[in-house]
């Protein structure tokens, strides 16, 4: 039973959200109640904090690329593109006063 309820864990999205604190919390919760050895507690626990730390960074990657598609394909300014402009209305307001 302890080994479905850790695949269940570790697949579910919900991990992904949780804290460090809040994960320990849940592993060490689990692993009483599942009465496993400190040992295999404490790898469970570890497994978790990871598996949430690799599902968060995946995400994090993931949504930013999708922001990066969607501002591409909306043809919208880039920050970089506002400051060329800039630089450059500033070149010609320097022509004018000239």
């Amino acid at each position: 039973m302890f080994d479905i309820l850790r695949k269940a864990l570790l697949t579910g999205i919900g991990v992904t959200y949780l804290t460090k604190d809040k994960i320990e919390e849940v592993g060490k919760k689990i692993a009483q109640d599942a009465k496993i050895n400190e040992s295999e507690a404490r790898k469970f626990v570890d497994e978790l904090v990871k598996k949430s730390m690799e599902a968060k960074g995946s995400m994090e990657k993931n949504v930013s690329e999708k922001i990066q598609t969607t501002i591409h394909a909306m043809n919208l300014p880039t920050s970089k593109d506002v400051d060329e402009l800039k630089k450059r209305i500033a070149e010609l307001e320097s022509q004018l006063k000239k």
